[in-house]
């Protein structure tokens, strides 16, 4: 599914700051950012311990609208 999502410049460089502290692209930043929160309220099913995180190089958030794959 891809998701279109307009971010204002603030919400952006937020991102882009979390991405690169975590070194995930934005997009996998967002998405995992959705997925604890989503777990948190019960609405996933919480990920096994011994499951290893997927880490993704940083790279530049190119700027708004971010889009998702």
């Amino acid at each position: 599914m891809r998701i279109v999502i307009t971010l204002d410049p603030t919400e952006c460089a937020a991102l882009g700051a979390m991405a690169r502290d975590e070194l995930r692209y934005p997009r996998d930043q967002l998405r995992w950012l959705l997925r604890e929160e989503a777990k948190r309220r019960g609405l996933l099913p919480a990920e096994p311990a011994q499951e290893a995180p997927q880490v993704a190089p940083p790279r530049p958030c190119p700027g708004c609208p971010l889009v998702l794959e």
